[in-house]
């Protein structure tokens, strides 16, 4: 189930998937799966009660007939009683309790993401006052879950041995001498009833348990599902190879969930083997075409095409092997800067990625690194400068020599002399490549051969290297 939910979100839309909280996926796929395995033991629990009942009942009908029918029908009524009457609220309580632990994983995910900023700020109360909120919320319904747990045994009990007291009773009012003769097979019942009993009330536990957890088997089976959809898709998608042709953005409208669209049957296209940079403000729309190339998100309508094939229509992932891709804010593993680099290209030598290194002018400040290639970044990459985890970016996309390769304010976090040489060097690697790079600034992507101003979401302006010359 943890497979198939990592695939799905592996797998999903970008777009679609940060929509979520980081916690909320992160309960959907450990906390939840989990439950359902304790959901899977209560259902073999279940039916070994049922058994067991059953088994019993074989034994008090060798005894007396008769009352054993008439104990068969009190049981069946006194659980079908029980289950209408708990159905409802252990379904209540699963619901709640489902939704209580998503929000408390997305506190504690989002309180360990900004760590920095809640010292810096001072709202460790903020944080710890939402956690204690969510802790009681979960504590009441816990309580209430145990409560619906143990009742069921409680009201058994009590209806069981109410039930002999007053057959005993109206047997001694009505006849003692019947009382005298029916004492044996009223104590193997009893006998039996008590063992029957326990198994009964077990039965009816389990049975509420497994409603309590009915949430979460229809969240985690909702996403499996979703998963097998997404693998049909993939299947009926072709491998790619890169043509000869230009990147084509035919007729394209996108809009993030339903607010304005950051384009409007939006035409361009990327050069194949050229480099092609865009330039404009923030929220002009610069980013969302490098999500929309990677396929990160999807068009509303219109189409990207190359050579005719649209996007939609390829194996995304295969695609994506053709790409290298710098953004402005850069993940980097909790890993050494050696293998942080190789990520872009598994199969990638020491001696490649040295000399990516190179290329991405990173090489130089990570021989100052006491232990070099070696050097633990930290969590994020916490533990090196933003200039610097930038520059180990470049190199994690020069590594794998890609035919396609994107900067999206690769060097925006760099001081002003080293981001034009680095540009120097993009430039330098990016010959006989298709290149797309976003920047701010016309300065940094002078020597690019077709430059387009992004304006609200349209180009309002396109010049070309011989007339920028």
């Amino acid at each position: 189930m943890m497979l198939d939910i990592s695939n799905y979100y592996l797998s999903s839309p970008y777009g679609v998937v940060i929509k979520e909280k980081q916690g909320v996926i992160l309960n959907n796929l450990i906390r939840e799966p989990n439950r359902i395995t304790g959901g899977l033991i209560k259902i073999t629990a279940f039916l070994t009660s049922l058994f067991t009942i059953t088994f019993y009942y074989g034994l008090l009908l060798l005894t007396n007939v008769k009352i054993t029918v008439f104990l068969t029908i009190g049981s069946v009524f006194i659980y079908l009683f029980i289950s209408f009457l708990t159905k409802k609220y252990s379904m209540k309580y699963g619901e709640q309790e489902v939704a209580i632990n998503q929000e408390i994983n997305a506190i504690g995910a989002e309180s360990i993401s900004a760590l920095r900023q809640i010292k810096t700020f001072s709202i460790q109360s903020k944080v710890t006052s939402g956690f204690k909120k969510n802790i009681r919320k979960l504590s009441l319904v816990e309580l209430k879950k145990v409560l619906f747990l143990a009742s069921p045994r409680l009201f058994i009990e009590f209806i069981f041995f109410s039930g002999i007291i007053i057959t005993i009773v109206f047997i001694y009012l009505t006849s003692i001498d019947l009382l005298k003769t029916i004492i044996p097979a009223l104590a193997v019942f009893v006998i039996v009833s008590q063992r029957l009993l326990g198994h009964l009330s077990s039965l009816i536990a389990n049975k509420i348990a497994l409603d309590h957890m009915i949430p979460a088997f229809l969240l985690v089976g909702s996403l499996i599902e979703k998963n097998e959809v997404l693998k049909v898709k993939s299947m009926n998608r072709s491998k790619f190879d890169i043509p000869e042709a230009d990147i084509v953005f035919d007729d394209v409208t996108f809009a993030y969930d339903d607010k304005k669209p950051v384009f409007s049957n939006f035409n361009f296209s990327i050069p194949k083997g050229k480099i092609t940079a865009i330039i404009g403000d923030s929220g002009s729309g610069k980013s969302t075409i490098a999500d929309l190339v990677l396929a990160l998100t999807l068009p509303n309508t219109g189409k990207i095409t190359l050579n005719g094939i649209s996007i939609n229509d390829i194996d995304i992932i295969d695609w994506r092997k053709k790409i290298g891709f710098v953004s402005q804010d850069n993940f980097l593993f909790h890993t050494s800067i050696m293998e942080n680099i190789r990520f872009g290209n598994l199969e990638a030598s020491d001696e490649m990625i040295i000399n990516a290194a190179k290329q991405a002018n990173a090489h130089d400040f990570i021989l100052e690194f006491p232990e070099g290639y070696k050097t633990v970044v930290g969590d994020r990459g916490m533990l090196v400068s933003g200039g610097q985890k930038q520059r180990i970016a470049i190199a994690r996309a020069l590594v794998r020599d890609p035919e396609i390769l994107i900067f999206d304010e690769a060097t925006s976090a760099l001081d002003y002399i080293t981001e034009i040489e680095l540009q120097k060097e993009i430039f330098n690697v990016s010959k006989d490549k298709t290149v797309l790079i976003i920047s701010h600034r016309l300065e940094t992507v002078k020597n690019a051969d077709k430059i387009m101003k992004l304006e609200n979401g349209k180009i309002s302006h396109v010049m070309y290297n011989d007339l920028i010359k």
